[in-house]
């Protein structure tokens, strides 16, 4: 079965090739949005025709034309390139401009970025607000400070990570009034020096984590942290050995267990208790981690090159699916549905048994579908693909739908 449309994603809007883009997709009512270092795209969720179509055909939402040529770094980049978003009462919040976070001296232009906010309830994608780093308070002589990854919002604040310096980095998180901009407080968590080669740029892409109301950091250094939404004051700060792998970093809490999860090292997983950030336990997972995908039922469900299953409150293994080659580890963001994991490799979309790790039924190839594994989502009885510089569009088993229908789906969070 053909997939419902495929979309290429050019490099106008991109910090380098477009496929070297680590996109998150979201999903708004019949609107999908994947976002560039530069810009946004938008498209039909049905179709896959332009969102709110003009006669220009245009996929990309922001900038509005005419368009600029983007203010590429020049030096080398340490890190992958990743875009998320946020969408919150009918807004679009993005990270917009280069993705470097720290610049090195020897960059010789300066580059920029800031945060923005569409409308796509009713404004059809009008701006409604930009944030700009250089508004950050830093009361030193130090230097600026960039927003470090999308954000989170709560009613009418929004909180975003924020970092400065190289090879010493200042890490910290920002509130800011998500229609004024203006700043309520920023809170500086720790410092580093990290093991960057000074003479490239840093690239990094940290996001908040929200569990009953508090937020909880956890980034690139290793630094954990939980912070109260109203003042930023933090109840804890932990520091892990940093996560080695791409990002972008979050942690999953779970309000069940009382627990957070966290990656640290290159294949090590820490539940943090979130009252008070002591380790309940640790795991060690070959092959490395790169995404906490979901707690449910008591089970953590993670993936790297392989895919796990494991109690939440031991870290005792349920059980694992392991890649031995190459064109069997993991390629993207999975997700987990009901009781259903989807977990995509490079050619393959594996359909898992939440509780057994057992196959539900033969693998969906992507490769005869013009796709390659990437990050998932699935909304409106679709499964939504996007890696290797294409958004692609799966109906029910891969392919188009005569009779729609998923059960008991959600979106996955992020």
């Amino acid at each position: 079965a053909a997939p419902l449309w495929h979309a290429r994603i050019d490099n106008s809007l991109t910090a380098g090739l477009s496929r070297h883009t680590d996109r998150h997709p979201v999903v708004y009512r019949n609107l999908v949005f994947a976002a560039d270092s530069f810009g946004l795209h938008a498209w039909t969720l049905d179709t896959g025709q332009p969102a709110w179509s003009t006669a220009t055909g245009r996929t990309s939402l922001y900038p509005p034309p005419p368009v600029n040529p983007p203010v590429r770094a020049t030096r080398q980049r340490t890190g992958r390139v990743s875009t998320s978003l946020t969408v919150a009462s009918g807004r679009l919040y993005a990270r917009i401009g280069s993705p470097v976070t720290a610049a090195t001296g020897g960059e010789p232009r300066r580059l920029t970025h800031e945060l923005i906010a569409l409308d796509v309830a009713d404004g059809q994608g009008q701006l409604v607000t930009r944030f700009d780093p250089d508004a950050i308070s830093s009361n030193d002589t130090r230097g600026g400070w960039s927003f470090d990854g999308a954000p989170v919002v709560i009613g009418d604040r929004l909180y975003v990570c924020t970092r400065r310096g190289h090879p010493r980095c200042e890490i910290g998180v920002v509130c800011l009034d998500a229609d004024s901009g203006e700043q309520h407080w920023h809170r500086r968590l720790a410092s580093a020096v990290t093991a960057i080669d000074p003479s490239a740029n840093v690239v990094t892409h940290n996001l908040l984590a929200i569990s009953d109301g508090r937020l909880i950091y956890s980034g690139d250094t290793g630094v954990v942290a939980r912070l109260d939404t109203a003042s930023g004051s933090t109840a804890w700060i932990t520091a892990l050995d940093p996560p080695a792998g791409p990002g972008p970093f979050c942690c999953l809490p779970d309000k069940d267990s009382g627990l957070l999860l966290a990656r640290s090292g290159r294949q090590e997983l820490v539940a943090l208790d979130i009252q008070n950030g002591q380790p309940a336990w640790s795991r060690q997972l070959d092959g490395g981690i790169e995404h906490l995908l979901a707690i449910q039922k008591g089970r953590a469900i993670v993936s790297g090159n392989s895919l796990w299953a494991l109690d939440v409150h031991t870290g005792r293994i349920e059980w694992k699916r392991l890649s031995q080659e190459q064109h069997q580890f993991g390629h993207g963001r999975g997700l987990v549905a009901s009781n259903i994991i989807y977990w995509p490799t490079r050619e393959l979309l594996h359909v898992v048994d939440l509780k057994s790790g057992q196959p539900l039924r033969q693998p969906v190839r992507l490769d005869v579908r013009g796709c390659q594994g990437g990050n998932l989502l699935i909304t409106q009885h679709k499964l939504v693909l996007c890696g290797n510089g294409q958004l692609t569009v799966l109906g029910r088993f891969g392919g188009s739908l005569s009779a729609p229908r998923f059960d008991n789906v959600t979106n996955p969070a992020r």
